[in-house]
């Protein structure tokens, strides 16, 4: 039961982060008011980093910022390899 709700929580925290990574791009654009970079980041590392990176490249947001060029997958891949270990055992 465990493992389904880890993987509920991580497919709704990257829904939510790919999300906001839209948003805050389409605000970049328009010249408004961001989402703070730590806001971000608070979301990735609650779970939702593979969606962080998939919204990195998908909206090409942030990409140039090697803090989110590295820390999103890096945190993707953890995520990914927790979720596997809990899986398998």
């Amino acid at each position: 039961m465990g493992k389904w709700i880890l993987l509920l929580w991580l497919g709704l925290a990257s829904l939510l982060l790919f999300g906001m990574m839209g948003a805050d791009k389409k605000k970049a654009k328009r010249g408004q008011w961001r989402i703070p970079e730590k806001t971000l980041f608070l979301v990735a590392i609650c779970g939702g980093a593979v969606g962080g990176t998939l919204g990195m490249y998908q909206f090409h947001h942030k990409t140039k910022h090697r803090s989110f060029q590295i820390g999103f997958p890096f945190l993707a891949v953890l995520q990914l390899l927790l979720l596997g270990y809990l899986w398998m055992n």
